[in-house]
């Protein structure tokens, strides 16, 4: 398994992707979150920052967090 970490900050803020091309999960079976997953929203939302988890069986999975500046 090949696991890519980037993380980029520019004018509109700070972005973090964690991939790999492992086996991915169904988001469907785990509607999305499983309990680690959960508490990465979690984090996130408290920090203000958005969290998208894709992943599709076979094809791996990408988790990225973006914190926008504010102002």
């Amino acid at each position: 398994i090949e696991i890519k970490i980037a993380l980029e900050t520019n004018a509109k803020g700070t972005e973090l992707r964690v991939s790999d091309d492992g086996k991915g999960f169904s988001q469907s079976a785990t509607n999305g979150y499983g309990l680690g997953l959960h508490a990465m929203k979690y984090r996130a939302d408290l920090i203000g920052a958005v969290l998208r988890i894709d992943s599709q069986i076979g094809e791996g999975t990408r988790i990225t967090c973006a914190l926008r500046k504010q102002g």
